[in-house]
């Protein structure tokens, strides 16, 4: 038999073919020959560095809060391929911060799985940023935080039968996003507006037949015709001309009587009260009960600080005050624990009233000379302002901000409600817009964001109606 020749040079081309084919995959290039398997490759090449197949991996990617402080924290989860400890950062500590800044992943369950940190997330100050998990070997996840603490600003133009709801960070020609009805209760108007610590809108009007008037609730969430949550009923004629809860959901309700001054009183009703309530307690206006102490004369308005202290704007010939009452004040006994008013408060006819989570008292106030007393006839102001006053403030003493002058754009304004930094909105009877001055605002100066135009609904209305 012949001799099997064996051609070495194929060995040795094949060698060189090969070790080239090696060279390229792990030599630096990241580039296969063809016919080879990358994925396989780099994956080999990756657990072969000890880096691991796949970065971290973050649930969610995002987060957004309306709302600051520990009572609004959210959490993300990061899940990583290896165990080591993960490091957190936040880009801007002054809008969000992280905690904790390291964690070791745990294994869930305990005999394999899945590895997973849970963050926490705290919101500071409005702004956007980033908080970055990276693992031990570098490799990093980014989370994106959006902080808007710009509530919803809620208004019923005209005194009409609906709600506008507008994003309060807006400006301009907006359009609504919200616009609630009852579906069930149909009112002829709404005269007062306020919202819990849930978000639930309450809304109070005259129904249809002009009689019983109606407190209404709607969900956080609610647009368009909708179904109240609770439906409180009061006598026949009553008008509501203000509301106001604080943060146990206790609902205040200031109503003028059939004749609007001869029962001039404040309800309080007991969280989540629907149908025909009793309130809890009663304020009586002087006019309601000659022996009363409560000095109630004409209240325009009512505002409620979170533990229940209440604030009231109360108008009389010739003047007005402020009047603070206790959260357990009840009857026509009750006397008021502060009263602002005197020459140095600047306070001559107040028309609303509200307080800031610090305690800051803000009063919308104008010269009593202007001042016409009787439902749904708004005054045209004469020097209108708002005056500001620290908290606690009592007596005859000066506001520490005052809010006035041509460039505030005021004409007549009768429509207040204050955020909880100490933002202000306002309702302007003349102009049919509605102002945001930032908190720390003082003297002429102009509002930061005006909502007016055609998109809005308000047309030239009547803004006395205005709630957050």
């Amino acid at each position: 038999m012949p001799k099997r020749v064996i051609d070495t040079s194929l060995f040795f081309t094949a060698f060189i073919v090969a070790a080239l084919g090696l060279a390229a995959c792990e030599g630096g290039t990241g580039k296969a020959l063809p016919g080879a398997m990358p994925s396989y490759q780099a994956a080999h090449r990756d657990v072969a560095a000890g880096n691991g197949v796949a970065a971290p991996i973050a649930s969610p990617t995002s987060l957004s809060f309306t709302a600051l402080g520990t009572d609004n924290v959210k959490t993300f989860v990061v899940n990583v391929q290896f165990a080591g400890d993960l490091t957190a950062v936040s880009s801007d500590t002054s809008v969000a911060t992280v905690d904790p800044p390291s964690a070791t992943p745990l294994v869930t369950p305990a005999d394999g799985g899945s590895k997973s940190a849970t963050f926490t997330v705290t919101p500071v100050g409005n702004g956007t940023c980033t908080i970055t998990v990276t693992d031990k070997k570098g490799r990093s996840v980014t989370i994106a935080i959006s902080v808007s603490t710009a509530p919803l600003v809620f208004v019923a133009p005209s005194a009409a039968p609906y709600v506008l709801g507008f994003d309060g960070a807006t400006n301009g020609n907006a359009t609504p996003l919200r616009d609630i009805s009852s579906a069930t209760i149909p009112l002829t108007h709404v005269s007062a507006i306020a919202t819990s610590a849930n978000g639930d809108i309450y809304v109070g009007g005259n129904p249809s037949d002009d009689t019983s008037p109606h407190i209404l609730s709607f969900s956080a969430t609610a647009n368009g015709p909708s179904t109240p949550l609770s439906d409180i009923e009061l006598p026949p004629f009553y008008v509501i001309q203000s509301l106001a809860l604080d943060k146990a959901g206790d609902l205040y309700v200031l109503e003028w009587g059939e004749n609007y001054y001869a029962s001039e009183a404040i309800m309080k009703f007991a969280p989540n009260s629907t149908g025909a309530a009793t309130p809890e307690s009663t304020l009586p206006a002087e006019s309601f009960d000659s022996t009363a102490s409560t000095q109630l004369v004409v209240p325009q308005d009512i505002a409620s600080s979170a533990d229940g202290t209440l604030y009231v704007a109360n108008a009389m010939p010739g003047g007005g005050n402020v009047l603070i009452f206790s959260p357990t004040s009840n009857g026509p006994s009750a006397a008021p624990a502060a009263v602002i008013g005197g020459n140095k408060t600047l306070i001559s006819t107040p028309y609303r009233v509200a307080v800031d989570s610090s305690g800051r008292i803000y009063v919308l106030v104008a010269d009593n000379s202007a001042m016409t007393y009787g439902y749904g006839d708004p005054p045209r102001a004469v020097n209108p302002r708002i005056c500001i006053f620290a908290p606690n403030a009592n007596g005859n003493v000066a506001p520490v901000a005052v809010i006035a002058g041509p460039s505030t754009g005021m004409q007549s304004p009768w429509g207040m409600r204050v955020d909880s930094e100490g933002g202000i909105f306002v309702g302007d009877f003349a102009s049919g817009a509605i102002s945001y001055f930032a908190p720390g605002a003082n003297g002429n100066v102009a509002p930061t964001r005006v909502i007016s135009g055609g998109n809005t609904g308000f047309g030239s209305s009547n803004l006395a109606t205005v709630g957050l």
